[in-house]
């Protein structure tokens, strides 16, 4: 799992559908650390124990959304993205 603010690893994981093991991309300009870490938290928290390889995840203030790499949404069949907000 990578955990980035650099919006290019999802050029990587969708335009040319590169294979990954998961990335986490901060969309957030927090004031202070703690900010990163407690959204951050949550997150995990509320996907504790699901499989996150080929996922994903864009982290913004009060909400994330995850979107599934096509090849692994398509064998499981489910849909590309979901958004959740507390």
């Amino acid at each position: 799992m990578l955990i980035t603010r650099d919006k290019g690893f999802g050029a990587l994981a969708f335009v040319r559908g590169e294979e990954h093991s998961g990335v986490i991309l901060l969309r957030m300009d927090p004031q202070t650390v703690e900010a990163v870490h407690r959204e951050l938290k949550r997150f995990l928290e509320e996907h504790k124990g699901e499989d996150l390889r080929g996922v994903f995840v864009v982290i913004e203030p009060g909400r994330h959304r995850l979107r599934r790499s096509r090849g692994k949404a398509a064998d499981r069949g489910e849909g590309e993205e979901e958004e959740n907000r507390p």
